[in-house]
């Protein structure tokens, strides 16, 4: 995460300048110089982890514009500009490119959204098939967005036939992605219903679980049951605008 802010950059440079010239000092002293060279190596390493520290926790705080405040748009905006300067690791460049894709998603920018899983390399073999789940659960849900839902069954048997082969996809994750697919039929049961509700209950951030909760009006809007499908989707339609499905919800509610 280090390469991805110039002050965290900063930050490891000073703390292994001042490593080094401790080290110096320390041999002018007349210490041995394998003392000197581990005083310097742990040094450098306290300064990277450090550093390390601080990256992370300013890569949450931009996280936190789609995850947690709902501005997919926002934080779009600054997360294209630091991906396109970052030079990191392969994993590292799967993991933002997939946030990126999350948050195209949110923000109705399906053609961007698509690019950013394109883009996303395969990492080396000991990952590679986790990666495949990965990609194939985040296409499913574009392309539930976008309503195709041929393209988003196709990714869930991908999804299915990972998930059989090894434990790469949660037995949730691959029934939650059934129910979108249902929903997109207008084939939903009362089972669906509960456990979406139950899912939401562990929802990972406020994106998700805002996302279940459109996902549960529309279900709800499926089996008839109006009062409830209000109730979900009233909440959904009060989020930003930057939201899609915050005027998909708005919608929505004219029709029921």
């Amino acid at each position: 995460m280090i390469p991805l802010f110039p002050k965290c950059r900063a930050l490891f440079a000073l703390g292994a300048a001042v490593g080094v010239l401790f080290a110096a000092a320390l041999r002018r002293s007349g210490r041995p110089w394998f003392a000197c060279l581990g005083v310097l190596l742990l040094l450098t390493l306290a300064a990277c982890l450090f550093a390390s520290v601080q990256a992370v926790r300013m890569h949450s705080r931009i996280l936190a514009y789609c995850y947690t405040r709902l501005l997919p748009k926002d934080f779009i905006e600054g997360y294209t500009i630091l991906l396109k300067q970052a030079r990191v690791r392969p994993h590292i460049r799967f993991s933002m490119l997939v946030n990126l894709a999350s948050a195209c998603t949110a923000a109705g920018d399906y053609t961007q959204a698509g690019e950013a899983l394109d883009q996303a390399r395969t990492l080396p073999a000991a990952k590679r098939r986790k990666a495949q789940a990965i990609l194939a659960g985040k296409r499913c849900h574009l392309y539930c967005a976008m309503g195709k839902r041929e393209a988003a069954l196709g990714e869930w048997k991908k999804l299915d036939t990972l998930s059989r082969s090894g434990r790469l996809v949660e037995p949730d994750v691959l029934e939650q992605y059934r129910v979108r697919i249902a929903v997109l039929d207008g084939n939903v049961t009362a089972q669906d219903a509960e456990f979406i509700r139950e899912t939401m209950k562990t929802a990972r951030s406020e994106l998700f679980r805002t996302d279940m909760k459109f996902l549960l009006g529309q279900i709800y809007a499926c089996l008839g049951e109006t009062a409830f499908a209000r109730a979900c989707l009233s909440e959904v339609a009060a989020c930003d605008r930057q939201l899609a499905i915050a005027s998909q919800a708005e919608a929505l509610l004219k029709e029921i």
